[in-house]
Parts: structure tokens; C-alpha cells; sequence
């Protein structure tokens, strides 16, 4: 199944074109793989590896995405996240398009002395823990990051395998509310509008390590 126009992709149309629960519900749906990349790169090989798995798989895709991490030579495999960059203070996971507000909050973090790991968890499905224990094990504190709802989606995802392991970490889950957004506007302004975007990943993420 390949849709077009993940979360506010199409948010001038209103609230019937605003996929923000997608994610969550095929994530319940026994034996579907769930994916949606970050950019082109991820989008080209994530279709060619969904292709060639037997089985049934959800690829999500936006209208266009201005992030480019082909020079990154962080390859792509099905299933295992990829880390566009590296950091030890805190880690912004994240799905999607959505990825770009990361990175810039990482370059704004970086201004402030705080090195933000940056992972594209691009299959929420099958889940790459090792990647999220890593960032436990490694770094302050986790945000994960979506434009999706926060119920079921990679937030919950990622808080279910930091809870089976036990441990304590710093955690904040970023992404749309338990809300259907009745406001009309491009997808940038409705991602500010819903505190989606760089700026507040970047005193989310802050304030999560005690440096805010």
C-alpha cells in the first residue's frame, strides 16, 4: 500500500486531507510492515527492499521533502534505523518527512554546546531496538519526533521498548496530540502550530537534559 501525503502534506485542504493517525493504525495490524521515509534517498531504497519482501507493507511517503542525506553514506536497510548524525547529548528519533525539523534543531542545539544525535527510524515496522537502546545507553535522554499522534505511533514504540528494558531514561514524545486539527495552513506553519517544528525540538530537547 503506497499512500501520498503523510501527516500535513495537504494541510491547506483541511482536515479531511491531514494523515496523522495513519502510522499508529497499521502499526496494530498484525503482519504489516510500516514505513515512511525521510527524504528521496530513503524513499528510492525503501520501495526497491519493500518490493523484493514477501508479505504485506504500508509505505508512506510525502509530497516532497527539501532533505537530502544521500551524501551521509549511511546506507539503507529495511528494518534498521539510520544515524544522520552523531551526538552523545540527547537523540531526536524520528519518522518521515518530519526529519528535516530535527536536523535543524540539532545544527540550533549545536550552537548551544548540546550535540543531538539525529536517528530516521524509517521502518516503524519491523522496530529497530537495538538503535533505541543504543540511544539510551548513549546519550541523556530520548525525544522522538513524528507527524503523527503520539498514541501508537513511533513514540509509543520506542517508550514500549525502553520500558520492557527496565531502565531509566529521559523521555518526551513529539507529535500530534489526541486531536484532529481543525486548523487550515501550509505544513509548515501547522507543524509551528502544533510545536512540531525545529525551534521546539530544540528547547524540548533541551529542557529534557536539563539544559533548557
Amino acid at each position: 500500500m503506497v499512500t501520498s501525503g503523510g501527516g500535513f502534506t495537504y494541510g491547506q485542504l483541511g482536515m479531511s486531507h491531514h494523515a496523522t493517525e495513519d502510522l499508529s493504525v497499521l502499526r496494530a495490524l498484525p503482519g504489516v510492515s510500516v514505513v515512511a521515509p525521510c527524504d528521496a534517498f530513503e524513499s528510492y531504497h525503501a520501495l526497491k527492499a519493500i518490493a523484493a519482501n514477501p508479505g504485506v507493507a504500508y509505505f508512506r511517503i510525502e509530497k516532497q521533502t527539501p532533505l537530502d542525506t544521500s551524501d551521509l553514506s549511511v546506507p539503507f536497510e529495511l528494518g534498521k534505523a539510520r544515524r544522520l548524525r552523531e551526538g552523545r547529548d540527547v537523540s531526536l528519533i524520528c519518522i518521515g518527512g518530519i526529519t528535516l525539523q530535527a536536523m535543524e534543531a540539532a545544527r540550533m542545539l549545536a550552537k548551544r554546546g548540546i550535540e543531538a544525535r539525529v536517528v530516521s527510524m524509517h521502518t516503524l515496522k519491523p522496530l529497530d531496538a537495538e538503535e533505541i537502546v543504543s540511544a539510551m545507553n548513549e546519550t541523556g535522554g530520548i525525544v522522538t519526533l513524528e507527524e503523527n499522534t503520539v498514541l501508537g505511533g513511533l513514540g509509543s514504540a520506542v517508550a514500549e521498548v525502553i520500558a520492557e528494558t527496565g531502565k531509566p531514561v529521559a523521555f518526551r514524545r513529539m507529535g500530534i496530540q489526541d486531536i484532529y486539527s481543525s486548523i487550515v495552513g501550509a505544513q509548515d506553519y501547522l507543524l509551528k502550530h502544533n510545536n512540531l517544528d525545529a525551534r521546539a525540538v530544540c528547547v524540548t530537547a533541551s529542557e529534557l537534559i536539563g539544559r533548557g
